[in-house]
């Protein structure tokens, strides 16, 4: 994923304080955890995931295992539970 590909999709994954409702509000607080918070490697990562769709995936486009993939992805997830429930 090249830079300006990853900038490309922050942007459309970025938070949009317009809320309409309560869902629209925990997506947006959840939105402002992974862009506001989120070192650039785990962004990276997580959006990865998002777009690919398969850790299978992801760990070939990062170049390690699927079980080392998953393990990220499990590491980026508690992180942001951990944020949401602050």
């Amino acid at each position: 994923m090249t830079k300006n590909e990853f900038k490309n999709m922050l942007e459309d994954y970025a938070p949009d304080d317009d809320i309409f409702s309560e869902e629209d509000e925990d997506i947006n607080r959840l939105k402002h955890i992974v862009y506001d918070e989120l070192d650039e490697v785990d962004k990276r990562v997580l959006l990865m995931y998002a777009e690919l769709g398969t850790l299978e995936k992801v760990g070939k486009e990062l170049g390690v295992s699927r079980a080392s993939a998953c393990l990220k992805i499990k590491q980026i997830r508690q992180q942001i539970y951990d944020k949401l429930n602050n």
